[in-house]
């Protein structure tokens, strides 16, 4: 249930399958930009918001519904 991904802190950003298959989009939300890549199915999420080509933070992911969800604060596991 994606309600459950609401109260974890996770934001819903785009169908999985607008994501170019093996490439990657950018996009923002609540002030910060992730980059998101597609390998398939599994999509992995980066915070690039800093701009400086250091090594991006890697954010919690989930792909339910055929929609990607990112964590993009502090999450909870439960």
């Amino acid at each position: 249930m994606t309600a459950d991904l609401y109260d974890r802190q996770y934001r819903k950003i785009v169908e999985l399958m607008v994501l170019p298959q093996n490439g990657e989009k950018t996009f923002e939300t609540g002030g910060v930009r992730i980059l998101l890549r597609r390998s398939g199915d599994d999509v992995s999420a980066f915070d690039v918001s800093d701009g400086r080509h250091r090594t991006p933070k890697e954010l919690p992911v989930e792909t339910r519904d055929g929609w990607v969800w990112v964590c993009v604060e502090t999450c909870t596991d439960s």
